[in-house]
């Protein structure tokens, strides 16, 4: 078995900026995870609102206010996708909350090109979109994660 080492006091901001790190380079990833799922409940709810639900030769009998077996499945469905959908919209969230702590322009349009769009990759490119040269690019990058680290708990 594999022991997990115990994390020093000085490890942690580093552990901290890892995290932060990865929750800007992720964002696009849970964007895309979050429409692919919109469109699959649009889907659902556009099966649902047809009516025409069986999909077998014989239809099953369907009392007022009850669900055939085909719609419970969409509902279960349905419900999962939902709090699939929760997690990544909550994941999108935490970063929506550290850009709004961003109170220059110009450092948010480098971490939203950065490291969103580009995924620390290209400094260049991003300093072009931003105007700016890619040292700066990466000086912000790096003291912005580091700060909005250090305001974890």
């Amino acid at each position: 078995m594999i022991e997990i080492k115990e994390v020093k006091e000085e490890d942690v901001l580093s552990i901290k900026e890892n995290h932060v790190l990865s929750c800007f380079t992720d964002y696009l990833y849970h964007k895309h995870a979050s429409d692919l799922i919109q469109e699959e409940l649009a889907n659902i709810a556009a099966e649902l609102s047809s009516g025409s639900t069986s999909t077998g030769i014989i239809r099953v009998s369907k009392d007022k206010g009850s669900c055939t077996p085909w719609e419970n499945e969409l509902l279960a469905r349905e419900h999962e996708l939902i709090q699939e959908q929760d997690k990544h919209e909550e994941a999108m969230e935490v970063v929506h909350g550290w850009l709004a702590k961003i109170r220059n322009p110009d450092h948010k349009n480098i971490i939203m090109e950065y490291l969103i769009n580009n995924r620390c990759e290209n400094a260049e490119a991003a300093a072009k979109r931003c105007n700016t040269t890619p040292s700066n690019v990466c000086n912000v990058s790096k003291r912005i994660v580091r700060n909005t680290a250090r305001r974890l708990k």
